[in-house]
């Protein structure tokens, strides 16, 4: 049976975040976490994770000469 997909959803406009965890999706070293919008809050831990995780990223990234907002295939030459 072929899938039907509905008028309403083929008008949803293009996620710039879908692309890029598609992109990402496709690494090796990159965890597959999913994302969505759920009515339930992000955990505190889950914050404080992320916040430190993009710390560490930052300082990383300084410590080679490199903005972080570069696009991956930039910062792995």
């Amino acid at each position: 049976m072929a899938a039907v997909v509905a008028q309403s959803a083929l008008r949803v406009p293009h996620s710039r975040i879908r692309e890029l965890a598609e992109i990402a999706m496709g690494m090796d070293a990159v965890l597959k976490l999913y994302f969505g919008e759920s009515n339930v809050p992000t955990p505190e831990f889950i914050k404080r994770a992320a916040q430190k995780a993009i710390g560490f990223l930052i300082a990383f990234h300084l410590a080679l000469g490199r903005v972080p907002s570069q696009s991956p295939s930039q910062l792995h030459r």
